[in-house]
């Protein structure tokens, strides 16, 4: 009998701006949300969407609990970068791993290990009203301005009840999930394992705008799935 395990890591969105503004929620902002540079009102307030210049994260290594000992066994070990910039929401733009072997055992919950920085980018013309643009240190109202923005990956937050521990020295993220469908499981002599991890493209970068004028800023992180099935 097969047996399947699936679990996601998403990464959501976060803002810059001049003050303290909250990053809009899934309901208020999407992939099919007015795009900026199609928005014809000059006053216009509210969210816009805009493709990604560049958004990155890398991945270090996949992981499992062991149920009994409660240490991490990984699965998986390299160190991949994927770059989900003009890729289509909800596409996989790669495989991390797959075809592993699992050790024989119980395990009860799912890991990643990610580097603590991701980096993007992004402009819009805005349409009829104002350009924004991401930069190195919020977002400008200039498109001159624009560069490349890094940042700790926890401030775009982790859902699905993740774990978040910083990993020594410092420059990595492990999320771990214990609520992933399926979980527990164990594998047996016998059993036949097939395993997968896709990593899917976000939703770009979110804008902003009061009266015309671009308030805010952030990018839409992309997500990891991973799916087993055990024979």
């Amino acid at each position: 009998m097969k047996r399947a395990l699936f679990a996601a890591i998403a990464l959501l969105g976060v803002g810059f701006g001049m003050q303290a503004n909250a990053a809009p929620t899934d309901a208020e902002v999407n992939w099919n949300t007015l795009l900026c540079a199609d928005n014809v009102d000059a006053n216009f307030t509210g969210y816009c969407m805009g493709p990604a210049g560049r958004l990155e994260i890398t991945l270090h290594a996949f992981q499992l609990r062991d149920a009994q000992t409660q240490e991490m066994v990984t699965i998986a070990s390299a160190t991949q970068t994927f770059d989900f910039a003009g890729v289509a929401a909800n596409t996989d733009i790669g495989a991390y791993a797959s075809s592993l072997q699992i050790p024989y055992g119980s395990y009860d919950a799912l890991g990643f290990v990610m580097g603590i920085n991701t980096t993007f980018s992004g402009q819009t013309n805005g349409g009829a009203a104002g350009d924004c643009a991401i930069t190195a240190s919020g977002f400008s109202t200039s498109l001159g301005a624009a560069a490349p923005r890094t940042i700790d990956i926890r401030a775009l937050g982790l859902d699905y009840d993740t774990q978040a521990i910083v990993l020594p020295p410092g420059d990595r993220l492990q999320g771990i999930d214990d609520e992933a469908t399926g979980l527990p499981f164990t594998v047996a002599a016998g059993d036949s394992v097939s395993f997968n991890m896709s990593v899917s493209a976000g939703r770009g970068i979110w804008y902003e705008y009061a009266n015309g004028v671009c308030v805010a800023a952030g990018p839409y992180g992309p997500r990891v799935r991973t799916g087993f099935t055990l024979n």
